[in-house]
């Protein structure tokens, strides 16, 4: 792997007729449930740190009756220097899942290890889920990230209740825009975020961009959604509520294009305090 300075990590995916969803160290990096295909690159330096990181991809049929003989799915990790173009970008590692092959295997076509040493380990689920895993070696000069020693969450009411709590706090915030105590709820978010991209905090800031949302005019806060599933992540020490469609509760309406939304998605950790730090 080069010496990048700054590494800049994205995952490269293409899917043709799959379902699937994406995670990179337990957090949900990606998911496509609808219909079409999909291609796509996604940035993930906030969650990659130093060491052995774990790609994770669940991968369904795109349409009843299980995989259709020409569904398929790919996913590359690649890293460049961060000042470099996307064109410079060098694969490190990733697979080639071929739905035809499931008649005798797992569907693995291809391990694409790029010169590495081990390969993905694929499960077949059943005959409709596959799921299948990567650990990849990244050199980072990030820090330990602030969920990295966070204590472990029990997935029980008593955490959904408490961490429901904390996206009500948050949604009158935006409510009543008090930016000011916006900006100190995500303070250890956009810090991380800035340290990710290696820019200083007042950009990370505003690429969180949360407390801009409330100076937008053609952005209108919906109504809180009650109606939540506790979701335990990150190895079991972070955690996020989301809909039945896996969205955030926290949602903007866009005025003058009806139908039209945006979720703002958010994951959280426990201080040693037991209170709760919003960290992505």
């Amino acid at each position: 792997m080069p010496g990048w300075t700054q590494p800049y990590y994205t995952v490269r995916v293409k899917s043709i007729a799959c379902h699937y969803e994406l995670l990179i160290n337990g957090f949900p990096l990606d998911r496509h449930d609808g219909v079409g295909n999909i291609s796509c690159e996604i940035p993930f330096n906030p969650f990659a740190f130093t060491g052995k990181n774990e790609l994770e991809v669940t991968l369904r049929p795109g349409s009843r009756g299980g995989f259709h003989p020409t569904a398929s799915f790919e996913a590359i990790v690649c890293g460049r220097e961060d000042s470099s173009s996307p064109e410079q970008a060098e694969p490190i590692a990733g697979f080639l899942f071929k739905a035809a092959k499931l008649v005798t295997g797992t569907g693995l076509e291809e391990t694409k290890d790029f010169g590495l040493p081990t390969g993905p380990r694929a499960i077949r689920v059943d005959d409709t889920t596959v799921r299948v895993e990567r650990t990849i070696e990244l050199q980072t000069p990030f820090p330990r990230w602030a969920w990295m020693d966070a204590p472990s969450l029990e997935r029980n009411p008593e955490t959904r209740a408490s961490l429901l709590a904390e996206y009500q706090r948050f949604h009158q915030l935006l409510a009543d825009g008090d930016r000011i105590a916006l900006e100190q709820i995500t303070a250890v978010r956009a810090h991380e975020t800035a340290l990710a991209y290696y820019v200083g905090d007042e950009e990370g800031v505003r690429m969180v961009g949360v407390a801009d949302n409330i100076d937008d005019p053609q952005m209108t806060l919906l109504g809180f959604d009650r109606e939540l599933r506790l979701e335990v992540i990150a190895g079991g020490r972070c955690a996020r509520l989301v809909t039945d469609d896996h969205d955030s509760p926290i949602v903007y309406s866009f005025s003058g294009e009806p139908g039209m939304g945006m979720s703002l998605a958010m994951s959280f950790c426990r201080e040693l305090s037991g209170a709760w730090l919003q960290i992505r």
